[in-house]
């Protein structure tokens, strides 16, 4: 097949007439990537952005991890900076499992960011139990179950990190109402119906989603 000139998305050496930016992409990776420094490619259209970003992925691949992030049609993760930060967890994730990373590893991540959002929720709902110490807090995979307390510890689902924030904080509100009641009594539901009066309606929608990020 001849080669032909592009001028639109990216160029494909083996199809497309292109420079030859091997010393680029090299330049790149040993001086920027390699020292963990960022850099940024800003020119205008049609100087060779994209394809610069293509060749540098496929000259990297087999020594890094690389993720392609794109925000152009994903103007709902800047409502703000929870669903912006939510959505970017997940973006990574998929990311990383489509590319078949260890389950350990994808694990650890999720862990981890999941583990920041929820322990600054905790904080926000502790503010209205005046006489509690802080519980400790782990993340679990849990069967059925989006999160558990023993012992003055919140065991929370790392799937709840795919629900809105009032879901997140109805699951860590009520696993708090058990460090007074251990049981789902009236006095329990008393409690919580103090703390979120709606919070049936909350419950409701969740049953409907499924318990896994996976």
């Amino acid at each position: 097949m001849p080669k032909s000139f592009n001028i639109i998305g990216v160029c494909i050496t083996e199809l497309h007439y292109m420079v030859n930016t091997q010393d680029r992409i090299k330049d790149i990776a040993t001086n920027y990537i390699a020292n963990g420094c960022y850099f940024t490619i800003n020119r205008a259209r049609q100087f060779g952005k994209t394809t610069t970003l293509y060749l540098l992925e496929k000259y990297l691949k087999e020594q890094y991890v690389i993720i392609c992030l794109s925000f152009e049609i994903a103007d709902e993760l800047f409502n703000s900076l929870y669903s912006f930060s939510k959505g970017l967890v997940y973006i990574i994730y998929n990311e990383l499992k489509n590319q078949r990373i260890d389950k350990n590893i994808l694990d650890k991540f999720m862990y981890h960011k999941a583990e920041v959002i929820f322990y600054k929720e905790l904080l926000n709902c502790l503010a209205t139990f005046k006489d509690m110490e802080t519980p400790r807090l782990k993340i679990r995979q849990l069967n059925k179950r989006w999160g558990s307390y023993l012992n003055n510890t919140i065991i929370l689902n790392p799937a709840l990190i795919m629900v809105d924030k009032k879901s997140i904080r109805y699951v860590i509100t009520h696993e708090l109402c058990h460090y007074y009641y251990k049981d789902h009594s009236k006095e329990f539901y008393a409690l919580l119906s103090s703390k979120i009066p709606n919070w049936q309606e909350i419950k409701h929608k969740m049953e409907l989603k499924i318990l896994t990020y996976r």
